[in-house]
This record gives C-alpha cells, structure tokens and sequence, in this order.
C-alpha cells in the first residue's frame, strides 16, 4: 500500500480529475476516484478507523465502457433499473463508491452516521451500500 496521505498524480489513462489513491479494495483492485472525492473518503477512514472500524469498498471508479457493459447485461434481470447508463453514473465520475457488501459493513449504524455527516448520500434507499456526493 503507498502513502494514503498523498494520492498518486493523475496516469495518463485515468481520466481528468480521477486519482489513484494508493489503496486498495476488498478484492486487491485499485481504489480510485475523484479529486473531490477523495478528502472526504479519507476523513471517513480517519474517523472510523479511530473508532475500529475498517471502511471495506468493493467497487469506485468506473471506466465509462466498463459501465456501459453492466447496464447492458442488466437489461431482463433482476438488475434491470438499478444500473444506470455511463452519462448519469457517479461511479464513471468518480464521485461515488460501494461499500463490502457484508455484514460488517451492512450492519453497522455508525458507518452510515459517519458517512453522511461527511456529505455523502445514498441515492438509493434499497442500494445501502452506495455512498456518492450530491453534485
């Protein structure tokens, strides 16, 4: 893991304004994001971690096509309605993540508490695990 105090510069094949934080997710992908993003996400690790709370995420950004591919195979699933297209998607904007879809992040009220007293939202009341900003 790199220095979660200074996230990488911008690489050449991440779009503008999206950074590599240094960390990584649940399953040892990069975790990556928006600029904006990115201090808010690290002061809800600070704060929980002080709490012992390890802030699990499954999934940030999305590249455009990598989205695109989930809508499509959305269509005539049960997923149907809960994927967006590319165009209205926070995660493709970097401005939004999934928590670890599990127990311990599912039950736990004070990750929640946490991460809307930090201006996150989830826009979805049936989605618990999507934390993105409001702009």
């Amino acid at each position: 893991m790199g220095n979660i105090d200074e996230p990488k510069s911008n690489k050449t094949w991440l779009p503008e304004g999206i950074i590599d934080t240094g960390m990584v997710n649940v399953q040892g992908h990069k975790v990556r994001m928006h600029e904006d993003m990115y201090p808010i996400y690290m002061d809800a690790i600070d704060i929980l971690s002080k709490e012992g709370i390890d802030l699990q995420i499954q999934d940030s950004f999305r590249y455009s096509g990598v989205q695109q591919e989930q809508y499509d195979a959305s269509i005539g699933t049960a997923k149907e309605g809960l994927v967006t297209t590319p165009d209205k998607s926070y995660h493709v904007k970097g401005k939004a993540f999934d928590l670890a879809q599990n127990p311990e992040m599912r039950d736990n009220e004070r990750i929640s508490e946490v991460l809307s007293s930090l201006g996150l939202i989830r826009s979805r009341d049936d989605e618990w695990w999507h934390w993105s900003t409001q702009d």
